[in-house]
Formats: structure tokens, C-alpha cells, sequence
């Protein structure tokens, strides 16, 4: 049986956070109630995301680290549970989890006043270096392994 991790996905719902937005608390039900949906339909997977990469509305499948098993909101935070995958980005998040953070990806928009976000669809919880530096190196190691690795899902 594969672990699961708790992570804090939103830690403060009603404050503009560092990237100058503000989740709701009835935008992030909103995005608990999306989650629930898309996993009725399919597993939420979520990559070791890089945009520098990434096409943002899609999954690369090359990248999977994780999957989403449950959100929820708890005490004023958007809290998440992931497992981490048997997967190349998966094994190397293994190695560097205490640095990421768990983000949404999601499409919607931002009230250029009051800075909120309407989420309109979910596309994916990803694990998001902290430290740019340690991801670099473990990114480039993970290369070198996706060369050698064939993924089958």
C-alpha cells in the first residue's frame, strides 16, 4: 500500500497570497466540488511541474508524480492528499517532498479589484519546488532516467 501525504495545497483562504490572488472560501469549494467530479470520471493526476515546460492546460504524462486522492478544506486552509507514484518525477519527489508544494492548476479568471479567482475548470494538483535549485538538479537527473524509462499508465 502506497502512502499517502498530506499537504496544504491554499494555506489562507480570504488574504491575497504572494502571487497576488485571493481564493474564497466559495472558490475553493468550488474547487473541492470540480475535484469530486473529475474523480467520479477519472484519476486526478498531477505532475513535478516546471512551466518552463509545460503546456499549462495539459497533463504531460512524461511528468506524472502523483495522484490526488482527496481535498478538502480544513480550518481555513484547502488541504490535499497525494500519493506519490512509482514513476520517474514520482521517485524524484520522493526524494525532495519536504521542498515542494502542492499547487491547483486550474483555468478560470481574476477580478482585476478585489483580486479573486473564479475557478471554471480543475486540471490537476502539481508539486511545485520551493527551492528552484534543488529542483534543477533533480530535474536533470530525472531526464537522464526518462531516457531510460519507458512509461506505461
Amino acid at each position: 500500500m502506497k502512502k499517502t501525504i498530506k499537504k496544504v495545497i491554499i494555506p489562507f483562504i480570504d488574504e491575497v497570497n504572494q502571487n497576488g490572488r485571493k481564493y474564497t472560501k466559495e472558490s475553493l469549494k468550488q474547487l473541492v466540488e470540480s475535484f469530486k467530479e473529475k474523480q467520479k470520471e477519472e484519476q486526478v493526476f498531477g505532475e513535478l511541474y516546471d512551466n518552463r515546460v509545460n503546456d499549462y492546460t495539459i497533463i504531460n504524462l512524461s511528468r506524472i508524480a502523483l495522484e490526488t486522492t482527496n481535498v478538502f478544506i480544513e480550518k481555513n486552509k484547502l488541504i490535499g492528499e497525494i500519493r506519490l507514484l512509482d514513476t520517474p518525477y514520482g521517485n524524484a519527489s520522493k526524494k525532495i517532498i519536504d521542498k515542494l508544494e502542492l499547487r491547483p492548476r486550474t483555468i478560470g479568471q481574476v477580478d482585476n479589484t478585489t483580486k479573486e479567482i473564479t475557478i471554471t475548470k480543475l486540471i490537476a494538483f502539481d508539486l511545485i519546488d520551493k527551492n528552484t535549485d534543488s529542483f534543477k538538479k533533480q530535474d536533470e537527473e530525472t531526464k537522464k532516467q526518462d531516457k531510460e524509462t519507458e512509461i506505461i499508465l
